[in-house]
Formats: C-alpha cells, structure tokens, sequence
C-alpha cells in the first residue's frame, strides 16, 4: 500500500548537545496504519576529550510482522573520546 513519508527532526545546542528525531509514516489509503519513530538523544562533555551519549528510542507500528511487538524501546548509553 502507499505510505506518505513525513520527517521532522531538529537539534538545539545549549551548553551540551540534545538531538530529537520525529518520523511519522501514514498508510495514504487507511490512516489508521501508521509507522512512527521518536529518537532523542544527550551529548555531555565529561572532560576536554572526553564525551557521554545517553539515547532513548521509541518505535510504534500500528501492522507490524508476525512475531513482533507493535511498540519498542530502546536505551544506550555510550562514552567517547575525541583527539
């Protein structure tokens, strides 16, 4: 079926990094199927070189696959180095 695409996504610097995703998926012939994905994420510097990444991923799918779960989340957390 057709799916009309729509993504929204913005990053605001402050002292630190925060990031946003937003995607929204309608089926175009039934509006009720609907994909949708919101990704937020934090950059913190810990030291000069150093850096933290904490994320949190949510997931809907209003028909997903056999076996599968209409709502995900995800969580990570991530350090880094820079030269």
């Amino acid at each position: 079926t057709p799916m009309l695409r729509s993504l929204v996504g913005s990053e605001m610097c402050i002292r630190d990094r925060i990031n946003t995703l937003i995607y929204f998926q309608p089926d175009v012939e039934d509006f009720s199927e609907i994909r949708s994905l919101l990704r937020l994420g934090l950059r913190v510097k810990a030291t000069d070189n150093f850096f933290i990444n904490i994320n949190y991923e949510y997931i809907h799918d209003s028909s997903p696959p056999i076996g599968t779960d209409k709502k995900n989340s995800k969580y990570g957390f991530k350090i880094g180095y820079e030269f």
